[in-house]
C-alpha cells in the first residue's frame, strides 16, 4: 500500500464477444477490503404492488446475482486453503460500477491501458467503492476463516468487469453455473489416485490409496476383478463384461468399497494430510484420528495397504466363484457392488479381527455361506432398486441371510418385502 492505493498492478486484456474485462493477480486480503458479495434479491413483490400491472411487474424487480453464504461450505474451502495443495486456478469474477462510485464520490478501481493496449495497470484506491463478485464468492469469502497473513500472501486470479451492466452480470453468472458438466466420479477417482509414486505411502489420502488398490484390482491376472473395471483415461483396455451384464464394473464403486473400510470421512483426511506440519511438510498417516468407525481404520492408519490389499482379494475372489459365476451373475450394478463392501464391513465390525488371518478366515467362512444362500434370492425384484436406497436394501438383506439380528431395525414398509424375498431366512 503506497500513495493512497491499496492495490496496484499489471493486468491484461482480454476480448471476448461479451467485451473486454481485465484479469489480474490480487491478494486475497485486498480482495476482501475491496469487494462486496452481490446478494440475488427481489427489489418489487408483485404481491404489494398496486393494479394494474404491466407485463414484467408480474415476475417482479430483481437486483444482484450471489446466493446465500453458506458458512458450512466457507469453513470446508477454509480448510482446503490451509494446506499445502490449496490452489485456485479459475478467476474470481468482478464487476466494478464505475457509474455509482462517481455519483458518489467515492474513488473507484481504475485501468490504464498501457502502448498497444493489451497490457495495463490496475489501481485499488484506498476507500475505493468496492467492487461487486460476480462469481467465486465462497471462494474469496473463505480467507475470512483464515490466518491474516495467508490472505496477505495469497492471490487469486480476477477477472474484472468494468461498467458492466446489472442483467449481464447475472446472465455471467447464470450460464457458468448452468452451462459447467460435471465430471464423472470415476474420472475424478482415477485423478485422486494419479501417479501414486509422487508421494510416499505414509501420506497417501484414503482416496488414493482406494484407487490403487481398485486400478491394481483390475491390472493383476489373479484378481477377480482383472480386466473388468472401467478405466475413464483414454488407451485403457476395454473391460470385460461379467456373465450376464450389460455394462463393466464402475471404477467408482470399486474406489468406495475401499474407502468404507478406511475411512468415514476421506475428504477431513485428505486435508489434515495435507496441512502444513512444518516447512513444506506434509502430515503422515499415523496422526490421523483413528476414532473414525471404519472397520479397518486401524490398519490403514497404521499403513498396512498390503493386509488391506490382500483381505479385498480374497473378498472379491468369493464374491466372483459364487455371485458373479455360472451364466448369470447377480449383484454387478454399482449399487450391488457397493452394497457388498457395506456387508463387508458389517462382517469385519461384527468379527473385529486383529490379523489377516483372522479377517480372511472370517470372510472365507461366512461370506461363502451367506452369498450361496444369495443366488437364491431375486435380486433383480424391483425392491432391490438402483438407488441409495436400494443399495441399503441389499446390503440389508446379506445381513439378513447372515443371521444378523436386524429384523426391528428395517423400515415397516419394506419388512413384507423383506419376507417376500427371503422367506423365514429374513426372520
Amino acid at each position: 500500500m503506497n500513495n493512497g492505493l491499496l492495490f496496484s498492478g499489471p493486468a491484461l486484456r482480454v476480448t471476448q464477444p461479451v467485451g473486454d474485462f481485465w484479469v489480474a493477480a490480487i491478494p486475497a486480503a485486498v480482495l476482501l477490503e475491496a469487494t462486496l458479495p452481490d446478494r440475488l434479491r427481489l427489489l418489487t413483490d408483485p404481491a404489494q404492488q398496486p393494479q394494474p400491472k404491466v407485463d414484467w411487474e408480474l415476475a417482479g424487480a430483481l437486483a444482484g446475482t450471489q446466493r446465500k453464504l453458506e458458512g458450512e461450505r466457507l469453513k470446508q474451502i477454509a480448510a482446503f486453503i490451509d494446506t499445502l495443495e490449496a490452489t485456485f486456478p479459475n478467476s474470481i469474477i468482478l464487476a466494478v460500477d464505475e457509474a455509482s462510485a462517481n455519483e458518489d464520490a467515492l474513488p473507484t478501481w481504475t485501468i490504464v491501458a498501457g502502448e498497444g493496449g493489451q497490457i495495463g495497470k490496475l489501481s485499488v484506491p484506498q476507500g475505493a467503492r468496492k467492487a461487486r463478485v460476480v462469481d467465486g464468492q465462497h471462494r474469496l469469502y473463505a480467507f475470512t476463516l483464515v490466518d491474516p497473513d495467508t490472505s496477505k500472501n495469497f492471490e487469486l486470479l480476477c477477472a474484472v468487469f468494468f461498467g458492466i451492466p446489472d442483467p449481464m452480470q447475472a446472465f455471467i453468472f447464470a450460464t457458468i453455473n448452468t452451462n459447467q458438466k460435471p465430471v464423472r466420479r470415476g474420472m475424478a477417482m482415477n485423478l485422486y489416485g494419479y501417479n501414486v509414486e509422487d508421494r510416499p505411502r505414509s501420506e497417501w489420502s484414503p482416496e488414493k490409496l482406494a484407487v490403487f488398490m481398485a486400478r491394481r484390482l483390475n491390472f493383476e491376472e489373479d484378481s477377480a476383478l482383472y480386466r473388468r473395471v472401467k478405466i475413464e483415461a483414454e488407451g485403457a483396455p476395454v473391460p470385460e463384461l461379467l456373465p450376464g451384464g450389460k455394462r463393466p464394473i464402475t471404477m467408482a464403486a470399486v474406489v468406495d468399497v475401499v474407502l468404507g473400510l478406511v475411512s468415514r470421512n476421506p475428504k477431513r483426511d485428505r486435508e489434515l494430510l495435507a496441512s502444513r506440519t512444518g516447512l513444506l511438510t506434509r502430515g503422515k498417516r499415523t496422526a490421523l484420528p483413528r476414532d473414525d468407525r471404519a472397520p479397518l481404520r486401524n490398519w490403514y492408519v497404521d499403513e498396512r495397504d498390503a493386509d488391506i490389499y490382500a483381505l479385498l482379494k480374497e473378498f472379491f475372489r468369493i464374491v466372483n466363484g459364487i455371485l458373479w459365476s455360472g451364466n448369470q451373475a447377480i449383484l454387478i450394478r454399482a449399487v450391488d457392488i457397493r452394497a457388498l463392501g457395506d456387508f463387508l464391513g458389517d462382517l469385519l465390525r461384527r468379527t473385529r479381527p486383529a490379523t489377516l488371518s483372522d479377517a480372511i478366515d472370517a470372510v472365507r467362512l461366512e461370506c461363502t455361506s451367506v452369498f450361496r444362500r444369495a443366488r437364491e434370492v431375486s435380486f433383480g425384484d424391483p425392491f432391490f432398486e438402483a438407488t441409495y436406497r436400494g443399495r441399503r436394501r441389499v446390503e440389508n438383506a446379506l445381513r439378513l441371510l447372515a443371521g444378523e439380528p436386524i429384523w426391528d431395525q428395517l423400515t415397516p414398509n419394506d419388512r413384507p418385502d423383506y419376507e417376500r424375498l427371503l422367506g423365514r431366512r429374513s426372520r
